[in-house]
């Protein structure tokens, strides 16, 4: 039998004293938002906090952080946007781009997951031999992003 929600939640987040962020310990996306089950079905973690915290999400609205955590459950730093307000938020953070451009860098999502000695530690365990889905397993991101890395379209400027 499945622990209560609240219990499984409370037990899946390490507070940030510094930020005050609550950020998600279990389960990740490739895009670094945590998850939980609830009643079977994959849910967004900072979603399912939002849902215990203040209750139903608007149909069609997006969970959106005051803190562009991705990783983040505090309820104080979550707020239910329509995507006209989502695609505000991300450009106001600068985390939009224009038609014909790819993400780089400290732009694309996987740059909250990886440091730049990562990156440098990819890049050399790769030239090394070793296969990009296991060093992608070790760093928790995907193949995908572990062969952007490699490639230089994303950390271009780490060297």
């Amino acid at each position: 039998m499945e622990r209560p929600l609240l219990e499984r939640f409370h037990k899946r987040y390490e507070v940030d004293t510094k930020t005050g962020c609550w950020n998600w310990t279990a389960h990740m996306t490739h895009h670094g938002y945590g998850f939980i089950r609830i009643n079977g079905k994959r849910t967004i973690a900072s979603r399912a906090s939002y849902m215990i915290h203040k209750g139903e999400i608007p149909e069609k609205y997006y969970v959106c952080h005051h803190c562009d955590n991705p990783k983040c459950v505090n309820p104080e730093h979550l707020f239910a946007g329509s995507p006209q307000e989502n695609q505000q938020d991300a450009k106001a953070k600068g985390r939009t781009k224009k038609r014909g451009q790819h993400m780089i860098g400290r732009t694309t999502p996987t740059c909250r997951k990886v440091s730049d000695e990562d990156v440098k530690q990819i890049r050399y365990r790769y030239k090394n031999g070793e296969a990009q889905t296991a060093i992608g397993k070790d760093f928790n991101v995907s193949q995908t992003a572990i062969s952007k890395i490699i490639l230089k379209k994303s950390y271009s400027e780490v060297s």
